[in-house]
């Protein structure tokens, strides 16, 4: 067991130390409130460091409006959010606004879905295809560029959003810690129970990500929120090989600026399991190579996985658990939880703190989800 930090003193614990309980345990310690993070494993190293960092929805059209809302509020924060983190931790979280380019065969469902939100984006014909991405496929005759969407290094991110946590005073974590229990008594939440001993609190949040339905069963949380397995491959090729993040058929391409190459990433429902497949990667690959034939010419370097927190609609669920005061859950992002984070930690924060709300917070209720 490692803590890190001061001495236990809070008025809330966080159970889970991914992007989402970070934020959310940042959103109260600037409220003024003291925060406990408690994760099972090292802060930042689930999903919210195995996925791709890109802030905006692969598919948007699949999704209901309540992502797109929570979506847009995130993305106008961010800015403003890695400016404050880099000024206080002095860490370059490579946040870049480098468009994404969709090549497949879903572009008239795309136009719409854009027109529809009022979104900015550009239709490239076959001459600016070739002219914006040479080594593309002749079978690719036009794409979509959203140009405004933009993409971060989470793992730099991340560093500096904890490194940020452990200067602020009103912030403790606890890592390698697996929340036993939570502590109920007369309907009211306080606190929580690890290793054998109870720790107090007035409120507790599970933001345990793919645990989260597991921590929470007895509430029903269990069938909601469920672990998705993806994968993804790092290649390394020269940096500016490719400008825009690629969108293809399902699976993505996204340029770092050091020339890294992330392609990803399978959907997967096999449980708690991380275990890497060849298979996977063959899809992934093979899937970009007939987009994207010169891909070939760079061998995969790396492959991982991560679990991330399914939910029926890909809707998180942000709320207070009906019938147990001071009980919150802020979790079920499913492949959007940097895009939805800093939104989602602030709507978290609104309603334990019994603030006017940054959106209507009726969709991410749990009366939502069980209706």
């Amino acid at each position: 067991m490692k803590v890190v930090n001061k001495a236990f003193d809070q008025d809330c614990i966080v159970i889970g130390g991914g992007v989402i309980g970070l934020l959310t345990a940042l959103e109260l310690a600037n409220a003024g409130i003291k925060v406990l993070i408690v994760e099972r494993q090292q802060v930042g190293k689930e999903s919210s460091w195995a996925g791709g960092g890109i802030l905006g929805a692969l598919q948007p059209w699949k999704y209901p409006d309540a992502i797109h809302v929570l979506a847009r509020w995130s993305q106008q924060y961010y800015p403003k959010l890695i400016t404050d983190l880099q000024n206080v931790t002095d860490i370059d979280s490579e946040f870049i606004q480098s468009g994404m380019l969709y090549l497949d065969e879903s572009l008239h469902e795309l136009v719409a879905w854009a027109k529809h939100h009022q979104k900015s984006y550009e239709i490239i014909d076959e001459d600016n295809l070739k002219k914006i991405l040479p080594i593309v496929s002749n079978k690719c005759n036009q794409a979509i560029l959203f140009p405004e969407i933009s993409q971060l290094r989470n793992p730099f991110f991340l560093k500096a959003l904890i490194n940020a946590l452990l200067q602020n005073k009103r912030v403790s974590i606890l890592e390698n810690t697996a929340c036993e229990s939570i502590l109920i008594d007369k309907g009211r939440v306080s606190g929580v129970k690890i290793n054998q001993a109870e720790i107090k609190a007035d409120s507790v949040i599970a933001c345990a990500g793919a645990w989260t339905g597991q921590l929470l069963a007895k509430f029903g949380l269990e069938r909601l929120i469920q672990p998705i397995k993806g994968e993804m491959v790092l290649l390394k090729a020269e940096p500016g090989f490719i400008q825009h993040i690629v969108n293809y058929q399902g699976f993505y391409l996204i340029p770092r600026r050091d020339g890294h190459l992330l392609a990803g990433s399978t959907v997967e429902s096999v449980g708690l399991s991380k275990t890497i497949t060849k298979q996977a990667e063959d899809r992934i690959l093979g899937s970009l190579y007939q987009a994207i034939p010169g891909l070939s010419a760079f061998k995969p370097i790396r492959q991982w996985s991560g679990l991330r927190p399914g939910s029926p609609s890909g809707v998180p669920i942000i709320s207070q658990i009906p019938e147990i005061e001071g009980l919150y859950v802020n979790a079920g992002h499913y492949r959007n939880g940097l895009l939805l984070a800093p939104g989602s930690a602030r709507l978290m924060a609104d309603i334990l703190l019994n603030r006017t709300p940054i959106i209507n917070s009726g969709p991410y209720s749990f009366d939502a989800f069980v209706s």
